[in-house]
């Protein structure tokens, strides 16, 4: 069965923000409750008599309100794709833990309650109030979670290991380096067949001790052996691989390194650290939504939707942040099936039925088969062969073996 965080309550509060009282109310009818309670007339025009200073308080919030929203909405995305944070894939993790380390409004708050008002400018700092009394309960109750949610997120590094090992995921996910590999196992049995044939005078090339001097015609009977077989694409007469080859194997083993049983580990840890903060989520936007339904309709309805968009950006935050946690997972477990492309290269298994790649090692039980030197040890078996088949051809010759 495949592995998944739920996301739970959290995918509810979006359609909830709208709140039972508001939701059970028609759009006319919710234009007179407002008319009723908040004043027939707009926020602006009550602010003028409340003065500047109120008004630009109230900007202030609407305006913390949707910055805080529009990063909480953006940071998961922003943190896979934005290339501005190659450099420090916790960049925007960061950004959103300064954000929610701060107040959500750094304005100074005025005293609505001491401020002697006319009718307007006392309906004016009612909407004041409200918006202070939401952003209390948002500072108290919800910001303080989310922040323990991303903290846990960023000790984990956990988009530096997902980058790593995506990048992983990318370059060897699509069987070409397997096929590669059993190309060579392939070439391998075929070499070995063809110098049990010459060992026993069979086979087509018919080589007297003479063709087989030592320096350059021994030398060019091996490149004949090794073009034949295939194995010229991986290997040369001088017992070492190809440039090509070698720089395969190379980059292999560093990702092999990257991905390794230490590092898989860590990176499942971090993701199920994370996973587990972020599913302690979902009792607080439970609890949100019911503070929402029961409190929208006294809140200013010049920041009420600020506010329902808010508590939204931070259910996008979650939403986005469990899908992510999940592609962790598929990735993890990609890695650890021996089955999967990936997971056959970090088990060195399925791609040589001929055991090439194990005359120098057994399975790897870390995650990390070494290639280069399983290679260079094919690259000495096949050396040693040819030596011993041309010492054959010697001895069914009579002639002594000259090194």
């Amino acid at each position: 069965m495949k592995r998944a965080f739920a996301f739970g309550i959290a995918s509810l509060i979006l359609a909830a923000c709208l709140g039972e009282n508001i939701k059970s109310l028609s759009k006319a009818q919710l234009d007179e409750y407002d008319k009723k309670n908040w004043g027939g007339k707009g926020f602006e025009d009550n602010a003028k008599g409340a003065g500047d200073e109120v008004a630009a308080e109230m900007m202030a919030i609407k305006d913390a309100l949707a910055r805080e929203m529009l990063l909480m909405k953006s940071v998961i995305y922003k943190s896979k794709n934005n290339p501005a944070a190659s450099t420090e894939p916790e960049y925007w993790l960061k950004e959103a833990q300064a954000t929610l380390s701060k107040p959500l409004c750094n304005s100074k708050r005025l005293p609505t309650k001491k401020l002697s008002a006319t009718p307007n400018e006392a309906q004016t700092l009612k909407g004041l109030e409200s918006a202070y009394n939401a952003i209390d309960y948002i500072e108290k109750n919800v910001r303080p979670k989310m922040l323990k949610m991303i903290n846990t997120e960023i000790e984990g590094r956990i988009f530096y290991r997902y980058n790593k090992f995506q990048r992983a995921k990318e370059a060897l996910g699509d069987r070409k380096m397997n096929i590669s590999l059993n190309y060579v196992d392939i070439r391998w049995d075929r070499f070995n067949k063809l110098i049990e044939s010459i060992e026993k005078g069979t086979d087509k090339f018919k080589k007297s001790p003479s063709d087989l001097m030592p320096g350059s015609p021994r030398e060019q009977f091996f490149k004949e052996i090794l073009a034949d077989t295939g194995l010229d694409k991986a290997f040369t007469t001088k017992c070492t691989m190809e440039p090509k080859f070698d720089r395969n194997m190379r980059i292999l083993d560093r990702f092999m390194k990257t991905t390794n049983k230490e590092n898989l580990d860590a990176f499942e840890n971090a993701v199920k650290k994370t996973g587990d903060a972020n599913n302690e989520l979902n009792t607080l936007f439970e609890e949100t939504t019911d503070w929402y339904n029961k409190n929208a309709l006294s809140i200013t309805p010049y920041l009420r939707e600020y506010v329902a968009r808010l508590l939204g950006g931070y259910s996008s935050m979650k939403k986005d942040n469990v899908a992510f946690l999940n592609e962790c997972l598929d990735i993890i477990d990609m890695m650890k099936d021996s089955s999967s492309p990936y997971g056959e290269l970090r088990a060195c298994n399925n791609f040589s039925p001929n055991k090439a790649f194990f005359l120098k090692d057994g399975a790897p039980t870390n995650g990390e088969p070494n290639y280069t030197e399983r290679a260079k040890a094919i690259a000495e078996d096949i050396r040693r062969k040819f030596e011993k088949a041309a010492y054959k051809i010697y001895e069914r010759n009579n002639a002594p073996y000259l090194l």
